[in-house]
This record gives C-alpha cells, structure tokens and sequence, in this order.
C-alpha cells in the first residue's frame, strides 16, 4: 500500500483540524498545499488564515510562504489521496480500478490475491482482483470467520504474516477490523470519518487506527472524499454492502395463473420434423447441419403455435432443435444425396414414428429416467450418451460430496407443486437452496478451476452456475418434455409447475398420462375446414401432420386439403390414423363427406420402391452363354446381352470375378473410372462416408 501508509492514529487525532476549514479552504489546501517544499502564500487567499489558524500549515520566516510540517504530512497525504478517486459517489468498476492502481503495487496484488500461495499462476493483477473484491465474498470471509483461529486463517489467505516473530497483523487488530466492518454494513455509500470517530463504539481510537489500516491494506475497506463537501469517508465497496444487507430470497409463493400451455413441446417438434423426413429427405446445411430456411419455413407451418409470454422459455430455432434432437437419438441420420448432407430416416427413427403420443414421450423419458447420473459431466468429457442433465458442468467436475440430481429433485417437488414465478424461484435457488454454497470456500474456490477465483467472488460464480443448471433443466427437460405447465400470472409474470410427467422423470410417479385428456372440443366442417373451440396444444400438434395450418387455435386453425392428406400417406399415416384423430378429439361426427374424400384421397396412394443396382453388360450373345454357363443363377438375365448383379459381400464379388476370370471373361468396371462430379465453388464432392459413422 502506497499512499495510505501513514500513522493513522496521528491521522485521526489530527481530523478535527480539516473539520474546522470552510469548504473553500479545504478545496484551496487540496489543490496547493504539497507534502513537500513551500508555496507562495497568496494562492491560499482569501482562506490563507483559516488554515494557518487549523495547524495544518505553517509560515515561513518572511510569512509570504506556507509549508507542510512533519506533524500534518500524514493528515495531508491521506486528504490528497482521498480526493484523487470518487470511490463512494461514483462506485464503477473503472474508479475501483484506477484506485488500486495508485495505492497498490503488483506485489501487493499478488499478496493479497494468492489465498496464502504465492506461487499462484496466473497472477493477480488490478483487473482480476478488482473483480473479486467488488463482490461480497471478499469482505463475508472476514465478517463469518467465527473465532481467532479462523480471523488469522482469513489474514493468512489474504497474504498477511501472523507469525509472532514478524507480525503484519494481530488477532486484537483482526477482531477491531471485524467489529468495524460490521458497523460500516449501515453505511452503503460510505460514513464520514467524522461519524467514525465520534461513534462511542470507537472510544478506543489506537485501535479504530489500526482496524482502518488493515482494512485499507486488504481492500476490505476504501477511503475517498465526498464531492460536495469534501468530507472523508471510509467505507465497504457499496456493492458488498448491498449484496451482504440484502435478506436471503423468500421462498416464492404460489402465483394466480390467468392462461396457462402444457405440451411436450420437443417430443412433438421431432415428430413433426420426422414425418417430413420420412416423406422425402430434407437438405441441410455442410457446415453446421441446420435444414434449409424454404424447408424450415414449411415445416414450421405444422408445428404448435406456442403463446407470445413463453418465448424466453422454448427455443427459437425449433426445427433446427427438433433436428438436433433426432439425430442426437439416433432418429434420424446424415447421408449424401447428389453430392448433399440429407437427413434420412433410421429404422429406430420409423418405429418410433408409429408409436402412441404417450408411448414416444415414454421411450424420450426413460433412459432419463434410468440414467446413473448424480452430476452432470464437465465440459470435456467426451462421452455422448444421453443423460438426465441436459447440459455440462463448465471447466470443473463437481465435488464427490455434491449429488446434484438430488438437490435438483428435492428442490423441484418441494417448491414447484403449484404455479409459481420462474425468477423468483431461480432467486431463491441460487441464494437460499444452492447446494455449491454448503462447500468449504476452498472447495469453492478449488472446483471453480480458477476462473472464478481470479475474475470474482467464487460464491457468486456459484450462485449464476446453480441459476443457469436450473433454468437449462426448466427449459430442456421439464417444459421441453412436458414435464412442467408454464402459466402467465395476473401479475405478467412467467410461472410454472411440475406434472405428472415431471413427477414421472423426477422419480416419484410410477406412471403418467399425455396425449389423451385434452378438454377442448374441434368441430369438422363439410367444407373441411376445422376449427378449435378452445386451446389442445397436443391435439394441435396430431392434426398439424395432415391438415394445412391456416390459423391459431382457438378458431379456424386448419384446412384438410388433398395435398395434406397425401403428404401424410407418404409419411405412412393411414386412413385410419386421419379419421381416428379427428374422431377422438371431436365431440360430434365427422361429416361423411370428408370421410369419403379422405379415404378416397388416400386410397389412389401406389407405393414404389427405388433401389441401386449393378449391371454385367457383354457384347454378344455368345458371351453372354459363357456368362449363364459360369455364373448360372447367380445373376439374372434382363436382355439377351445385360444380367443384373445381385447385392453380394466383398469376399462373394472377388470369388465371382475370379470365376469369370478363369472362364475367359474379363470384367471392366466403369465406376473406377468415372471422374468425381464437381460442385460450386470447386470443392471436392461430398463424401457420404463422413456423415454415415
């Protein structure tokens, strides 16, 4: 510490003396006066005998100068300092900054940012420290340590000596320092020195000097001036004193919903992206796999309409996401098409297609359900099976002490059972249920792998880490799957509560229902129009695959078309599947015309299959003889001179050649030969086997 080493019990006896000046002389003292050398004593006019009268400076013989004796140059050090940086009318991160630098050396912000090791890489310079004093942590440590032996741990972590033979500090001035920076928690923008010392809680003013020394020395305290008066103050950062004021979150409390969405959004966005793969291939992007914007917009057409308040909730990019989703299960996979990355349907993928809504929700939800995660894995682990976390731990792994799926789950079914606003409840998780914060503050710092550690308070690192688990679990795994109704309180502000569903995944429901219970009626119009007389997201998302979307429901939401229809028959929907859909979510019949034109629609579907084949071509009729004479029902003629190959192994091929190698019958192979067909911009045509795994 620089410029506030000084003798601070002369500092403080001394006060009174600068009480005594009017604020112009104050301000005429701190621009001219300096700890050294003289100054021509007209400057000081017309102040010039109120600061001669205070003591703080003296005449020289011929009293046309004024000069700063050995007595007041502490006082007047500490003023100037004081006056260089607005700490308490301006508490920005940059004038924190600026005032490390003048009153700290690097040696001082290694010492004081080391936690007791003062080989630390990387070294703490004022930018990183700045960031974790300005946090609460920096002055809690002190305010919680309970007993001497902790109070000298904390001076030990801060990079003071405590060993009796070379003393920076004592445990009497730790506990004076302690008692002081819990008197200042009433001051949030600083007290004046003159509040200090005159507070009979600080009869013992030695004392009071040394507390405000080690504070300064370990930035638990700052020291500024007060613009308006110029007065000295002395204070915790404000934002320390806001963080550790501010009572711990109430536990939120339920909220009355005026509208309300339960929907497993991502299940029926996959299937919906999925019954357009299935139909026809969709194109997607080389560089980062996300479908085509015409084809995204059409399929965005079919996809539940989701209400304007949960936009911070579900995803934007649902198509992409849904992709994403697919291929992530195995659903669908990345094959080339004339030179393209297409996603293509697996077998897995079509057998889910066919499922229930209830039985494809139950095949997403149980290897969540099963799965023997306790804590998420961190960033680098390279393992990609699906797991109950929806995310990655970033830099660390969680301590073995930690169970965090534990914590997850009783946090939710204690707290969620009913509608209640989403920030508040993420608030109150990160503060008062927050399971990193029960870890020993080494242990905090130590799992945040340093980067906490060095950019901030490690509590605070833990509190946004917590936070953004619980919103991503919110997001991905409960409201994505159903597991939670999102609702909009009379308040505007966005609640949710778990479901059977979220129940079900959580642990501690045996079974769930979904995609059968929807209270909302449709009618089916002889014009084949259909209309919503109320809000069934899942109904919604089951009629989207075979009607064309042509508004919102509740209303006029879709138009059975013949173009619709077919473009579900090729997705393999079957009549039956249309009528039944429409049946169950109607109350009243559906027209028999629409029937008939349903079934007649989808009764003109012909099925063809496309496949690859190879062919033996030979130039005479003789030569194809040889060939039925080798070969003989292994292949089959087509025309007198072409047979077609059937599909056969490596090991089967090289036998057959050698045979017709043997019989005089020499094979040329055109497809060796043919030159790769070059795409835009030049590159090299795109190679299947890179995307087929």
């Amino acid at each position: 510490m620089k410029l506030f080493d000084v003798n601070w019990l002369s500092v403080l006896l001394d006060l009174p003396r600068w009480w005594a000046l009017p604020l112009g002389a104050r301000r005429a003292l701190l621009n001219e006066l300096k700890p050294s050398g003289y100054v021509q004593a007209h400057h000081f006019a017309p102040h010039l005998d109120a600061i001669v009268s205070s003591g703080i400076a003296n005449y020289d013989h011929e009293r046309d100068r004024l000069w700063l004796g050995d007595a007041r140059r502490g006082l007047v050090k500490v003023l100037r300092a004081m006056s260089r940086h607005p700490l308490f009318d301006h508490p920005t991160q940059l004038t924190l900054t600026a005032y490390m630098g003048d009153h700290f050396t690097n040696e001082d912000f290694l010492q004081l940012g080391s936690d007791g090791s003062m080989g630390r890489f990387p070294r703490p310079d004022k930018h990183s420290l700045g960031k974790r004093v300005a946090f609460a942590g920096w002055t809690g440590d002190l305010l919680e340590a309970q007993g001497d032996n902790a109070l000298l741990k904390w001076a030990t972590a801060r990079g003071l000596r405590t060993d009796p033979s070379q003393v920076d500090v004592s445990v009497v001035i730790l506990r004076e320092l302690q008692v002081l920076a819990r008197q200042l928690l009433a001051y949030p923008r600083g007290a004046t020195l003159r509040e200090i010392v005159t507070d009979p809680l600080n009869k013992n003013i030695a004392a009071l000097a040394d507390a405000i020394y080690a504070g300064l020395g370990t930035m638990v305290l700052f020291a500024a001036m007060r613009g308006d008066d110029l007065e000295p103050m002395i204070g915790l950062w404000p934002t320390v004193v806001r963080d550790l004021t501010t009572p711990s979150a109430a536990r939120p409390v339920k909220a009355h919903v005026v509208e309300q969405f339960t929907l497993a959004v991502d299940v029926e966005d996959m299937t919906t992206v999925l019954s357009a793969v299935a139909a026809s291939p969709v194109r997607v992007r080389a560089n980062d796999f996300a479908v085509f914007a015409r084809t995204c917009a059409e399929i965005e057409t079919r996809l539940v309409a989701l209400p304007p308040w949960s936009a911070d909730i579900y995803p934007g990019e649902r198509v992409d996401t849904a992709a994403g989703h697919l291929r992530v299960r195995g659903f669908v996979r990345l094959r080339d098409l004339d030179g393209n990355p297409h996603l293509f349907p697996t077998p897995a993928g079509t057998q889910w297609l066919t499922l229930s809504p209830h039985d494809r929700l139950a095949a997403i939800l149980e290897p969540l359900r099963k799965s023997k995660e306790v804590n998420p894995r961190n960033a680098y682990d390279a393992s990609d099976t699906i797991g109950f976390f929806p995310y990655r731990l970033p830099y660390f792994e969680a301590p073995k002490s930690l169970r965090l799926r534990d914590n997850l789950t009783h946090l939710l079914l204690d707290v969620a059972q009913e509608f209640i606003p989403v920030n508040e409840f993420m608030e109150y998780a990160a503060r008062s249920e927050n399971p990193f914060l029960a870890l020993p503050p080494n242990e905090i710092v130590r799992y945040s792998g340093g980067y906490s550690g060095m950019d901030g308070d490690p509590r605070e690192f833990y509190r946004e880490t917590w936070r953004s688990m619980l919103f991503q679990f919110l997001q991905v795994r409960l409201a994505g799957l159903g597991g939670a109704s999102i609702g909009l309180s009379d308040r505007g502000d966005v609640c949710f509560a778990l479901t059977d569903i979220g129940r079900y995944l959580l642990g501690t429901a045996s079974s769930f229902e979904y995609g059968s219970n929807d209270a909302a009626d449709i009618v089916v119009q002889p014009n084949f129009d259909v209309v919503f007389m109320g809000a069934a997201p899942s109904i919604e998302a089951e009629i989207a695959r075979f009607a064309e979307r042509v508004g919102r429901a509740p209303g006029h939401a879709f138009r059975l078309t013949r173009a619709s229809v077919l473009q579900a028959a090729e997705a393999g929907v079957a009549v039956a599947d249309v009528i039944g859909a429409l049946t169950r979510a109607s109350s009243k019949p559906i027209p028999k015309n629409v029937q008939r034109e349903i079934a007649g629609w989808m009764s003109a579907v012909r099925r063809a299959t496309v496949r690859k084949t190879e062919l033996l071509e030979v130039a005479d009729e003789e030569s194809a003889a040889r060939i039925v004479a080798l070969l003989g029902d292994k292949v089959r003629q087509i025309t007198p001179t072409v047979f077609e190959l059937p599909p056969m192994k490596t090991s089967a091929r090289n036998t057959m050649v050698k045979k017709l190698r043997a019989g005089g019958v020499f094979l040329a192979d055109v497809t060796a030969r043919r030159e790769p067909k070059p795409t835009r911009g030049g590159q090299a045509p795109f190679d299947e086997s890179e995307w087929d795994g």
